[in-house]
């Protein structure tokens, strides 16, 4: 299984997510608009536990990065 998205990428949703002075429904809601333009679905709940382990880790990019390719995994 190889990795689903790019370094670039994963840094993108980093700096939003830090940036972005979002809540926790607003990342959620994030989170899900990337995954539907890279052509995976996501259910809110699922988004807003990721959101919550990726903002807690201080948007690590491995948490990230594995967090997303834990949730890209079926469509």
């Amino acid at each position: 299984m190889g990795e689903k998205f790019t370094a670039v990428e994963i840094a993108t949703v980093c700096q939003s997510l830090l940036t972005g002075e979002m809540d926790p429904w607003q990342a959620a809601e994030f989170l899900q608009i990337f995954f539907t333009g890279h052509g995976y679905g996501l259910s809110h709940d699922a988004a807003l536990q990721a959101a919550t382990v990726m903002e807690s880790s201080g948007c690590n990019e491995e948490i990230v990065r594995r967090e997303l390719n834990r949730l890209a995994l079926v469509v």
